[in-house]
């Protein structure tokens, strides 16, 4: 549906309209003489399929076999390829003189970069009428009414008059599936769900154009998480760069869905823009997308031929936890957002010893202090874990038994020994784990106790708590004794 119901500028919706049916004929006129039409064929997404393990594989048009260029045909010259100039067609000519007499309209013709005039404005004043004729060929076929080129209008026209236009943040989660059917909202503003064939298919475009990521873990995502009914300045030329968008925002959210099921581990590699009621332009029938920035933001593991596995799955029982704790983490503690940087920069090391550095850093901030580390930190680890009930099952030994384990390592490395024997704990039961899978886990389980006592973020009252636990143990002995002496 479109932003608003009629023109803001109601003669360029008039003269648009006559260039539009005009181009058409001049279309069929190629069409039935059996002239060269063009086409949108190198790298042209066509299908998709599900690949072995459920991710999208799509096929794409190499050299030709796209669907057919209907605004090829039309450029500031003729040539071997564009049969019409733009002033071979009175309407079309009609219409770009309009726009360009105009000091705003050109301005947003060159995304504000500009307001003078070049070849380039005129190509893209151009290209504002054969965009909505491609788009109904593509849409309707031949027979274009005055209705389907005054809807396709209003989806164009914002970007000519508005300053700040409504998107989704589409983020697709990659090797990471989710028993989603369709979209479910976890948290206001926030939604899970199941990309659609037409979005796999235009978020592929991008693959040409950036040479960074992986273009297979880019491909193998089912879902994405998307920040929903955000707004974006328009013009904006610089929208593909990272620092445009609330990457803390996404991070924290890939995060969220980490902590409720940490079987899962969640990475992206694109961030799309999706237009809400508006387009920029149209690529045949895919739907409008904008490029936002490409990044590897999964754990490195995953360009090593990860998407010929089945990746890990989310539970659905946990989507609800989810949204929780991304609405948690939004007001938590400073050490609780330090503990979740470090974690997420954990999963996008490619060294062991990069990742035991970093979430030693997390566990620090949310229980260290200056001085003797080890100590405090097994004692105050132990008893955060214990009071919130998030053990794991482990005793208070094996806790701080691990803790210990750990930062014996972490002194090792950091004065350049070799990992060694450090690289799994053994506890009191026999069972073994590695200590990089322990550390992850106490990293997580204190973040989670934080936010759901975020008291214990005060470290004072955190030794408090832990002293009145001890006391408490006491007396309890205490009592028992009394009372097994009285009975006796």
């Amino acid at each position: 549906m479109a932003l608003y119901e009629s023109p803001r500028d109601t003669k360029l919706a008039d003269l648009v309209r006559a260039a539009v049916h005009a181009c058409n004929r001049c279309v069929t006129d190629l069409e039935n003489a059996g002239k060269y039409i063009g086409s949108h064929s190198m790298g042209f997404p066509r299908s998709v399929k599900a690949g072995e393990h459920g991710w999208p594989s799509v096929s794409t048009a190499v050299i030709s076999g796209g669907p057919t260029d209907f605004a090829g045909p039309f450029g500031p010259t003729a040539g071997a390829q564009t049969q019409y100039a733009y002033d071979d067609v009175a309407e079309l000519s009609e219409v770009i003189e309009y726009m360009l007499s105009d000091t705003n309209l050109v301005g947003r013709l060159n995304l504000g970069l500009t307001d003078e005039v070049d070849r380039f404005t005129k190509v893209g004043a151009g290209l504002f009428v054969t965009g909505i004729l491609d788009r109904a060929r593509h849409t309707v076929g031949r027979e274009i009414s005055n209705g389907v080129i005054d809807e396709l209008y209003l989806e164009v026209e914002p970007t000519l008059f508005l300053d700040r236009l409504p998107i989704d943040i589409v983020v697709p989660v990659v090797l990471t599936s989710f028993d989603i059917d369709d979209a479910v909202e976890i948290a206001p503003g926030l939604r899970i769900e199941r990309m659609t064939d037409g979005l796999n298919r235009a978020r592929n475009l991008e693959f040409l154009r950036n040479h960074d990521v992986n273009p297979f873990v880019a491909n193998a995502a089912t879902h994405a998480v998307v920040l929903a009914s955000w707004e974006m300045p328009w013009p904006d030329p610089w929208y593909h760069q990272e620092s445009h968008w609330p990457i803390d925002v996404i991070d924290r959210a890939l995060r969220a869905i980490e902590l409720a099921d940490p079987k899962v581990v969640p990475g992206y590699a694109q961030i799309l823009i999706r237009p809400l009621g508006w387009a920029d332009r149209w690529k045949a029938d895919l739907p409008p997308l904008l490029k936002g920035p490409t990044l590897i933001k999964h754990p490195p593991s995953f360009a090593d031929v990860g998407w010929n596995t089945a990746g890990t799955h989310f539970d659905r029982e946990c989507l609800d936890d989810a949204g929780s704790i991304f609405q948690r983490l939004d007001e938590s503690p400073r050490p609780v957002s330090i503990a979740m940087r470090r974690l997420g920069s954990a999963s996008l090391r490619g060294s062991f010893d990069d990742q035991i550095i970093d979430l030693c850093i997390g566990l620090e901030a949310l229980c260290g202090d200056r001085g003797e580390v080890t100590y405090k930190l097994k004692m105050r680890v132990a008893a955060l874990l214990a009071i919130t009930g998030r053990t794991g099952g482990r005793t208070t030994a094996d806790l701080m038994s691990g803790v210990k384990r750990i930062y014996d390592l972490r002194s090792r490395l950091v004065h350049g020994d070799e990992a060694g024997k450090y690289g799994s704990v053994t506890f009191e039961d026999g069972s073994e784990v590695s200590t990089l899978d322990l550390l992850t886990e106490l990293v997580r389980s204190a973040v989670l106790s934080i936010l759901e006592r975020p008291d214990l973020a005060d470290l004072q009252l955190l030794d408090r708590a832990m002293i009145e636990a001890v006391r408490d143990v006491g007396e309890h002995v205490d009592r028992n004794e009394s009372s097994d002496g009285d009975r006796s």
